[in-house]
């Protein structure tokens, strides 16, 4: 029967002063040494010795509930090595907790996120890129998914200060539109659309053209010319007003009036006269047209009469000879 020494590397005999009758176990390197050799064939750190039909041959069983080392040997178990001391036990428990971790190798790279995990005592790894957003922190968990059938890492985000994941809002200014959404923020420029805003949007960006605008000196002279131009309209339209009051004096209707009664002096000087027997100028022109229309009415009865008289005595007596 064997020792069981469980112990820290740093505590590890040198070679030559090695017991033959110990067996080494190193927690924190996980390694173990017969004596003065070093076991390299698989060991598991178990709570019991497992039952005949789930032993590995070959494999090194470190039972927790009683302390031995124990193995199947010619197809028989046998306890190869007692535990030290029941301190050492508990070592070896908490040990058997941290079955992945060997003092000498790094696991997690900070830098890359990149988990490295030893398995079957360390013949193998298992290499693991971290999600970048992952926070690695006590809070890391490494779990198993029962739904998917696969083991997840989980734990706080990491996000870098970045805005996106503090549900940050675009804000609307009155130059500006600014849009945060899907790990994206961009800008809409705001332009007044004015007609006669010069800014335009092209597919290379804003562009402010002036070629259809006059230049400064220009305009200034424009303008010194059309202040002249009204100091000058302002003076002729005051002459202007001065006229048209005196030609209102000129052309007004008892003017006109007057004019005319000149002018018809000038070429009829009895119309005054003509004007004053207006009236018995006509009153005689109407008993004329009423003597003639009654000398009319006269006349056409007379010959009404003579036709229809004729007319009867041609019906009266139609058989006369043409001499008669």
């Amino acid at each position: 029967m064997k020792t069981l020494r469980v112990c820290h590397s740093e505590d590890l005999p040198s070679i030559q002063d090695r017991d033959v009758n110990f067996i080494y176990y190193l927690y924190d390197k996980l390694e173990v040494f017969l004596g003065q050799n070093y076991y390299s064939d698989p060991y598991a750190i178990v709570e019991s010795y497992p039952t005949d039909e789930n032993i590995v041959a070959g494999m090194l069983y470190f039972c927790l509930d009683d302390g031995y080392v124990k193995a199947q040997v010619n197809l028989e178990n046998v306890k190869i090595a007692e535990i030290e001391s029941e301190e050492q036990l508990n070592i070896l428990k908490k040990a058997g907790t941290k079955f992945f971790v060997n003092a000498d190798r790094r696991y997690l790279d900070f830098k890359t996120k990149l988990i490295s995990l030893p398995f079957k005592n360390g013949t193998y790894e298992l290499t693991v890129n971290l999600a970048n957003d992952l926070e690695i922190n006590e809070n890391t968990v490494i779990g198993f998914n029962p739904v998917t059938q696969e083991f997840e890492i989980i734990g706080d985000i990491q996000d870098y200060d970045l805005v996106f994941s503090r549900k940050y809002k675009g804000k609307e200014t009155n130059t500006a539109i600014t849009n945060v959404e899907d790990h994206k923020i961009s800008t809409d420029i705001k332009i007044n659309p004015v007609y006669d805003n010069i800014i335009k949007v092209t597919d290379d960006g804003l562009y402010a053209s002036v070629n259809d605008r006059v230049p400064s000196t220009v305009f200034e002279d424009w303008a010194e010319k059309f202040v002249d131009y009204k100091q000058n309209m302002e003076v002729f339209i005051e002459e202007l007003a001065d006229l048209i009051e005196e030609a209102e004096e000129i052309i007004s209707s008892d003017a006109i009036t007057r004019k005319i009664l000149e002018s018809l002096e000038n070429v009829y000087p009895d119309i005054d006269t003509y004007l004053e027997n207006y009236e018995e100028y006509a009153q005689k022109i109407d008993t004329l047209e009423d003597g003639i229309y009654e000398y009319a009415d006269d006349k056409f009865a007379d010959a009404v009469s003579t036709i229809q008289q004729q007319i009867d005595n041609a019906t009266a007596d139609p058989w006369d000879d043409f001499e008669g």
